[in-house]
Parts: structure tokens; C-alpha cells; sequence
């Protein structure tokens, strides 16, 4: 019974025995059957051993009962099995359920996500600013680019709409740049863009002189220049000094009846005053002799003859109420010059009245005058037949002492008939208001010379017609004298500083006043190769705009035959400035050791008197160039030689950082281009006066001319011009201005595509230096292109602030300088050139000029 007690325990216990787990259940089924086949055999050992000696019976249901037993066991085991099976199997699915499950919840988290990115993804390209392409493009950081953005911004107010306010677009900082400045009111009537750049020159050339050495070699020109400029600021004569200058040349000419100390009248002889005032001062009234080119072939020199000069610039003034300001400020001037000169005052009302109505019957002889052919070529022996009251053969031989003259020297006449009435105006006059109106040109021309008493008159003049509010001062006179009178001399030691001996350094001389900035080192020839790029270039696009014109076709290739063979010259010849020899021996014959400074005026004329004389001479190209540029009244940087039919450039503008080949093309193109193109149009011009001057000189006719400059007031509105017609000479300059701005940028878009393509440009070694920019954009300005530039470069060049009333002033410029105000012309250009509007995406104005080239 024990035995069978412990079997039974031990078969009962792994039927209660429940499974946790997969791995649990097989793990316990491996055990019973180990655990049931010992027990079975360890039964069946006890029954055996226990009675050996039991009935059969008794055995067999023992055998029985356990052989039931086991199968009992096994059934259980089979069921334990299936029930941990069917319970393994609902695990796996469970699982794979919840695997699912997390996949689909996976899925759907990362589709939402990705939808979800789509959308800020599409909303960032639709919203995202768009970068500009000039964003991309590089910045020109050079030292001439920023000299180049700075000049620009420094007018400019880019934050302006130019399509509503371009001048503010433009000039907006102008005025606040130069108003209120030491030199501001010291000009005429506004201060422009030229203006301010004649005033870098004059502060260049100011510093210039202060480095040349004070002693040397009295004709070496780099010691005239600082002596001459010495004796100019030092200059202190008194009243009784200029007194005896003035009456000095009075008696040269034989006196003044004003004053008894002079010989009386009834031995005066106006024939010899005349000759004299002319030959010794360069003083011209009733007409002016000087040298100019022939419009004919072969277009040398000739001795020309032109109307003579009043004491007003431009008839327009003796036309004015004689209660206006002006004319009341001109004759303040007339009587004070009396009193000053011992006039009673009485008397020198007298004279005040007197000269202004002389001047005015002057004039109007002149005004009242119908056209007639200009430029005419005569013989002295025609001329004295047409104005037989004027010495103007004895004139001429005074002048021109080194050359034969005869009565059958040609001469070119400007106008037959104003020497004409010259002639009976004088005739017709009695000696006394002739010898004041005499004397009066003479010291017009030397008041400015003289001591404060007399230059002080002059000065209030000047301040009443012009608007000025203060006197020049002394070293700005000073150094504007040097550039007129040894103009050839301060540009060969500019272009050339090697001819210097010594420069000792800025002076520290009280002459010489403490100015900003340093001297500007000479340019490279990379300045000399921009200058014939662009020369050629707007050459080229000058040939193809003539070729498209309407125009009778002899004249119209005339003209493209003229073009195509014309020449430049930038600066001086180099041969002639390698050493000091051609300067020094030029200026040999101008002789300044006189006392006073005034006298020097005297020996300045003389010289030029000799230049007239070398013109009418037979001389080689490099003396013809240096000629045209430094023997002329008036000094241009830009000038055309007819002679030669060669364009001359001067290198003073380089002193001014005016152009650069080291800065944006466009804005080169705005500034010089612009410039060669104007004279380019006056030249076009010139050629068909030629042709028309051929024509006449063939057939005594003019049929089949064209005036190329013909410009028409009309189709500018009245709000931008004065209501009066413009003179003829303002008309044909505003037609200029008009055709090279519009020229200019065509030619500038050809230049550029040529740099960037290789195209017909002349091959140099600025080339590559030039596509390299053409590339870049100004800091400061990089959202402006090339044609933008250009625009903003262009309408800078009229930049100005009025310096009186504006109203006012623009009444009398046309008749002083023969243009319009720059305020005016900057109106008339914007307007009527449409290519300017359309590069900064502005409409176009409806109504515009049509009739320029």
C-alpha cells in the first residue's frame, strides 16, 4: 500500500500541474513522460517484490488497474498537449493582430507626414522670395568701383520713385551736397555738375602748383607757373597805382574827353584808337578779328571777322525795362568807374546814360537785320568797299606783323551786314559818345585787374546779373588765371610729372590754402584706350544713324565719307613732352617780370598775338594739334580740328576722377561718351555747312542743303522751356543733347555686346579687364544693370541747384552761357528720350520730340 500510496502522489501531481507558457508546457510535458515511464516501472517492481506469492487474480487487476492508469495518464497528457496548443495558436494570431495593427498605425503616421511636408514644401516654393539674378552675380570691390558707387550715391536718392520724381531719383542729394558751401554762390546763377568739376580741376591745379619749385630758370614753364600764380595773390596795388595803369592806356589810345588832363578832343582819331585798343589790349569793340578754319577746302586758317563786344553778353538785357535791377546795377557800374577816375558825379551820370543807350543803338542795328549768308570769304579790298567807316585793313596789319597783308588778303567774314551797320553806327556818331564807349571797352576789360576800388564795382555787377553772393576768392582767381594763360604748360607737367626737377612737397606757403584730398597720380593708357574704344564705337554707331537718315544723298555721303576717316588725338603729342625743350621754348616769348601783375595782362596778350600770327604759318601735325587745343578763346577738353579732321581730347578730366577705365562701362559711356558724342553731332553739322559752303562756292548756290541740327521748340511742352523763342544757337544745343544721350546708349549696348562676344571691338589690353567688370555690379547699386547705369550716369550730368531765382535764371542763361538751365534740359531729355524711361521699367511719355537724329 505504501508503494502504491507514492505511486499515486506522484501520478497526481502533473495533472494539476498548469502551464504558464509555450516554452513552460513542453518543458513540463518532457518531464511527465519521464516522471510516468519510472513510475510505471517502479509499480510493477513493488507489486512484484511485495508477494511473489499472490493469486493470479489479485495480480491481474493490478495489472489492470495500472495499465488503465497509464492510459489515464496519457489521455490527460494528450489533452494537457492539445489544450496548449489551441492556446499557443490564439497567442500567434493576438500577436499577428497587433503587429498588424502597428504596421497600419505606422503607415498612416508616416503617410500624414509626408503629406504634411508636401504641403509646407509646396507652400514654401509658392511663397519663397525669389532671388534676384544680380543677388548671384559678384561685387566689384575695387578701389575705382568704389570711387565710381560713391560719386553715384552721393547725388542720388534711390529710395525715390523715378518714375514719379526722377530728378529726386536722380539729384535728390545734390543741393544738400553743395549748399551752404565756401564756393557755392561764387558762380553763375546755379551750380551744376560742370561746374563742379571745373572746381576739382581748379583745387587740383591748385595743389599742383604748390609742389613746383619757386626759383628757377625764368623760362622754364615749371617755375613760371609758381611765379606768375605769386605774383597774382600778392598782388596789393592801390588806387593811385591803378589809376596811373588805367590812364596809362587811355593815353595810348589818345585819351578821354572826360578828363582835361587828356589832349583835346579835336586831335583824337577814333581810326587810331581803334587799331591800338585792338593790336596792344585784345580789346574789340564795333568788331573782332581773330583766326579760324575755312569751311571750304582745304579748310586751313584764315583771318576772320566777326561782330565786336558791348557790356552786355547777349542783346537780350538792352531790351529790358530800365528800371530792372540789372540795368540799374549796370549803370551803377558806369558811374562809379567815372567817379573813381575823378569824374564829377553829374558828369558821370552823364556818362552812365550815355554809354548804356550808345551800346543799346548798337544792338539794335544788329537785331533789326534780315538773314543772309554767314562765313563769307572776301577780299580786305571787298570789305573795305562794304564797311568803309572801320580800319579794319590797318587793324589787321597791326595784328598780324609777321604776315603780308594786302588789299587782296582773303578774309572770312561772319556777317557782311553787321559789319555794315558797324560801319554806319560809327560814321554817324559824334566823337564824344565814340571816344567814352572807346575808353569804356577798354576798361571794362581791366577793372578786374586793378585795386578793390575798381574790381569792387565789377563784383556787384556780377553778383546783380548772375546772382552771386559772395567774391571770387583771391587763390580761386589766381589759379583760374594760370589754367587760361599757360593752359599748355600745366597740362604737359600734369600729363608728364617727370619734367618737374623738384617737387619739394606741398608748399606751406599762406598762398597756397590747406585743401582735402591728395593730388591724383596720372592715369595708365588704359584711360587713352577707353577713350579710343569708346571714340570708335560711337563712331560706328554715328556712321550707321547717318546712313538711315533722311537726307539728299550727295550731302549724305559726304558726310559718311568725312566720318569714316576721321581721327583722335587724347592729350598732348608724347614726343613733344619727353623733355622741357618744346614747353620752354613755347612759352620763350611770354615775358611776366613787370611790376604789377596788371601789367602782365598786357604781355599775356602779346603772346597771344604771336600764337594768331604762327596759325596763318605752314606747321606739321603735332604743332596743328597743340594749335587747335591751347590757342583758342576758350579752352575746351573736347574739341574738333577741321583742319586735321581730327577730335582732340585733353587729359585734364582725369584730375577730377570725371572717367575711368577701371569703372562700369555705362557709367564711362553716360559721362564721356556722352561728351564725344555731343561734339560728334556738332561735327555732322560742321560737314554739311561744308558741303553747303561747296555748293556755294561751285554754283553761288545752297540748293539741296539740310540743316542738321533743326530743332523745334514746338514739340516741347511750355511748362519745361521759357515761353520766348530760344535763340537759334540754344535751339540747335538742345537738339544736341537730345541725339547723343539717345546715340550714346545705342552705342554703349553694341560696346558691351562686342566686349562679351569679341565682337568688332578693337582688340587692347583693357580688353579682358573689361569683360571681368562687364560681369560685376556696383556695391551699393548691384540691382542696376548696364542700361540702368547709364540712365542714372546720364541724368546725373544735369544735376544742379538754383543759386539765385530759378525763374530768372532761366531767362538769362540762354543768352549767356546759350543753353538752357540743367534743371530744363534734365525735363526735356527724360521726356523725350523714351529708351531712358524704359530701362528703369518707367511708361514712356506719350508726346515726344521726334525730329532728332
Amino acid at each position: 500500500m505504501e508503494g502504491h500510496e507514492t505511486s499515486t502522489t506522484n501520478n497526481s501531481t502533473p495533472m494539476t500541474t498548469k502551464p504558464t507558457s509555450e516554452s513552460n508546457s513542453n518543458s513540463h510535458h518532457k518531464k511527465n513522460d519521464t516522471v510516468d515511464g519510472s513510475s510505471h516501472s517502479h509499480i510493477l517492481q513493488d507489486v512484484s517484490e511485495a508477494s511473489p506469492l499472490t493469486d493470479k487474480n489479485h495480480d491481474q487487476r493490478d495489472l489492470e488497474s495500472a495499465t488503465k492508469l497509464d492510459t489515464n495518464n496519457k489521455q490527460q497528457l494528450q489533452q494537457n498537449q492539445q489544450q496548449q496548443h489551441q492556446s499557443s495558436g490564439s497567442f500567434s494570431l493576438i500577436e499577428r493582430l497587433r503587429q498588424q495593427k502597428k504596421s497600419r498605425l505606422l503607415y498612416l503616421t508616416t503617410l500624414s507626414l509626408s503629406a504634411i511636408l508636401f504641403i509646407i514644401i509646396m507652400f514654401l516654393i509658392a511663397f519663397w522670395p525669389n532671388v534676384p539674378s544680380y543677388m548671384r552675380m559678384e561685387t566689384c570691390v575695387t578701389k575705382e568701383c568704389m570711387i565710381a558707387s560713391q560719386q553715384l550715391l552721393l547725388w542720388a536718392n534711390t529710395t525715390s520713385n523715378p518714375c514719379k520724381s526722377p530728378f529726386e531719383w536722380a539729384c535728390g542729394q545734390f543741393r544738400k551736397e553743395y549748399d551752404g558751401g565756401e564756393f557755392f554762390s561764387v558762380n553763375k546763377g546755379e551750380w551744376d555738375v560742370k561746374t563742379h568739376y571745373d572746381y576739382e580741376n581748379l583745387r587740383e591745379l591748385n595743389l599742383f602748383i604748390s609742389t613746383l619749385p619757386e626759383k628757377g630758370i625764368s623760362y622754364s614753364v615749371d617755375s613760371l607757373i609758381p611765379d606768375l600764380y605769386k605774383s597774382c595773390r600778392q598782388e596789393n596795388l592801390d588806387k593811385s597805382q591803378s589809376d596811373m595803369l588805367i590812364k596809362k592806356a587811355i593815353r595810348a589810345i589818345g585819351g578821354w574827353q572826360a578828363l582835361p588832363e587828356f589832349q583835346p578832343m579835336q586831335f583824337w582819331d577814333y581810326r587810331s584808337a581803334l587799331k591800338h585798343l585792338h593790336s596792344l589790349y585784345g580789346v574789340f569793340p564795333f568788331y573782332k578779328i581773330t583766326v579760324d578754319n575755312r569751311l571750304n577746302k582745304p579748310f586751313d586758317y584764315i583771318i576772320t571777322i566777326d561782330k565786336g563786344d558791348v557790356g552786355f553778353p547777349d542783346q537780350f538785357f538792352y531790351n529790358l525795362d530800365n528800371k530792372h535791377e540789372v540795368i540799374i546795377a549796370y549803370n551803377l557800374l558806369l558811374r562809379d568807374f567815372a567817379i573813381n577816375m575823378g569824374v564829377v558825379q553829374q558828369k558821370a551820370d552823364l556818362f552812365a546814360d550815355g554809354i548804356f543807350h550808345y551800346e543799346q543803338r548798337i544792338v539794335n542795328r544788329i537785331s533789326s537785320l534780315s538773314k543772309v549768308k554767314e562765313n563769307q570769304v572776301i577780299t580786305i579790298q571787298h570789305l573795305k568797299k562794304i564797311a568803309p567807316s572801320l580800319p579794319i585793313f590797318e587793324t589787321i596789319k597791326a595784328l598780324f606783323p609777321n604776315v603780308r597783308i594786302t588789299e587782296e588778303t582773303e578774309v572770312m567774314v561772319k556777317n557782311v551786314e553787321v559789319l555794315r551797320e558797324m560801319s554806319i553806327v560809327v560814321s554817324t556818331s559824334d566823337k564824344r559818345p565814340l571816344n567814352d564807349f572807346i575808353v569804356w571797352s577798354l576798361a571794362r576789360n581791366r577793372i578786374q585787374y586793378l585795386s578793390n576800388d575798381y574790381s569792387i564795382l565789377m563784383d556787384k555787377f556780377q553778383q546783380s546779373l548772375y546772382g552771386l553772393t559772395k567774391p571770387t576768392p583771391r587763390w580761386l582767381f589766381c589759379t583760374k588765371i594760370i589754367q587760361d594763360w599757360l593752359s599748355l604748360g600745366v597740362d604737359a607737367l600734369q600729363q608728364n610729372p617727370g619734367l618737374v626737377k623738384s617737387s619739394p612737397g606741398t608748399n606751406t606757403n599762406k598762398l597756397y590754402p590747406k585743401i582735402d584730398g591728395s593730388m591724383q597720380q596720372p592715369r595708365t593708357e588704359g584711360n587713352d584706350e577707353l577713350l579710343r574704344l569708346i571714340f570708335y564705337s560711337i563712331q560706328n554707331q554715328m556712321h550707321h544713324t547717318v546712313k538711315n537718315a533722311q537726307m539728299p544723298a550727295p550731302i549724305q555721303n559726304y558726310i559718311l565719307e568725312k566720318l569714316s576717316v576721321i581721327r583722335l588725338q587724347v592729350g598732348i603729342p608724347g614726343d613733344l613732352i619727353e623733355t622741357k625743350e618744346y614747353i620752354n621754348k613755347y612759352y620763350k616769348r611770354f615775358i611776366a617780370e613787370n611790376l604789377f601783375f596788371a601789367e602782365d595782362v598786357d604781355s599775356m596778350w602779346r603772346f597771344r598775338q604771336t600764337q594768331l600770327n604762327e596759325k596763318l604759318e605752314a606747321k606739321g601735325i603735332d604743332d596743328t594739334i597743340i594749335s587747335e587745343l591751347y590757342t583758342n578763346e576758350d579752352f575746351k577738353s573736347i574739341r574738333y580740328s577741321s583742319t586735321l579732321n581730327m577730335v582732340l581730347i585733353s587729359k585734364r578730366l582725369y584730375q577730377s576722377n570725371y572717367y575711368d577705365y577701371r569703372f562700369p562701362v555705362a557709367m564711362n559711356f553716360a559721362r564721356i561718351g556722352s561728351d564725344i558724342t555731343e561734339v560728334m553731332f556738332k561735327v555732322i553739322d560742321l560737314y554739311s555747312r561744308q558741303y553747303a559752303e561747296g555748293l556755294y562756292y561751285e554754283s553761288n548756290s545752297t540748293a539741296g542743303f539740310t540743316d542738321i541740327l533743326k530743332f523745334s521748340q514746338d514739340c516741347v511742352n511750355e511748362d519745361l522751356l521759357p515761353k520766348q523763342l530760344l535763340p537759334k544757337d540754344v535751339r540747335e544745343n538742345i537738339h544736341v543733347s537730345l541725339s547723343a544721350t539717345k546715340l550714346a546708349a545705342r552705342a554703349l549696348t553694341d560696346f558691351i555686346l562686342s566686349v562679351d562676344t569679341k565682337g568688332k571691338l578693337h582688340s587692347g589690353t583693357i580688353f579682358e579687364e573689361l569683360k571681368e567688370l562687364n560681369s560685376k555690379r556696383l556695391a551699393g547699386l548691384k540691382a542696376y544693370n548696364h542700361n540702368e547705369l547709364y540712365t542714372l550716369g546720364k541724368m546725373q550730368k544735369h544735376c544742379s541747384a538754383p543759386i539765385v531765382d530759378q525763374n530768372y535764371y532761366a531767362q538769362i542763361k540762354p543768352h549767356i552761357e546759350r543753353h538752357i538751365t540743367e534743371k530744363q534740359l534734365f525735363e526735356v531729355i527724360w521726356k523725350n528720350i523714351p529708351f531712358l524711361q524704359k530701362a528703369i521699367d518707367c511708361a514712356p511719355n506719350s508726346q515726344q520730340c521726334t525730329n532728332y537724329l
